[in-house]
């Protein structure tokens, strides 16, 4: 019977995890370890990092869409609509006159806080710019560029959606095609 001992390839193995090429043993089994756990961490950190940013993104949509709701809120109230009627069509109640002040600078503090769509969606865009330095590190290590390109896939409506688009529009070409030969 022969022993493990008197095998070529162990004595072999043995030899290269034992001997003086230990160290290259040790560092190709690190190696591969961190090579098996990178992929994972990535994919990890990819979803932690694009749910950070979808989230302060929503906020800032939030926050705008507040400042729209107490807009609307504001000009279908009764005041507002007497407001707007006096500011931009010169209208006045009766019993009320009409004064021009010149050399007097407009209020700006009420349009000050509104934003135009192109703002907030600028500001939606910086989110991804306005991180720590060490996110930014983060993000060259496992090359993550944002979330433009990627795609929500889900089991939901939207491929339901899509398999019936597609089975009504092979409906209509199959229909087309009788009527196409009469």
């Amino acid at each position: 019977m022969r022993y493990a001992a008197d095998n070529r390839i162990v004595q072999a193995v043995y030899q290269f995890t034992t001997g003086s090429t230990r160290y290259l043993f040790y560092g190709l089994v690190v190696l591969a370890v961190g090579i098996g756990l990178y992929f994972p961490v990535r994919d990890l950190y990819t979803a932690y990092r694009t749910g950070d940013i979808l989230e302060r993104q929503l906020e800032v949509r939030n926050d705008y869409n507040e400042v729209l709701e107490d807009k609307v809120s504001r000009l279908l109230s009764t005041e507002g609509i007497e407001d707007i009627a006096r500011e931009n069509l010169g209208l006045v109640m009766p019993g009320e006159r009409v004064v021009t002040v010149t050399g007097v600078e407009a209020d700006e503090s009420s349009s000050g806080d509104s934003l135009t769509a192109s703002e907030v969606e600028n500001a939606e865009l910086a989110v991804v710019d306005d991180a720590p330095w060490y996110i930014k590190v983060l993000d060259a290590i496992f090359f993550y560029r944002g979330v433009e390109g990627q795609v929500v896939s889900s089991a939901g409506e939207a491929e339901s959606e899509e398999a019936a688009s597609g089975a009504s529009s092979e409906g209509e070409t199959q229909a087309e095609e009788p009527s196409s030969e009469e």
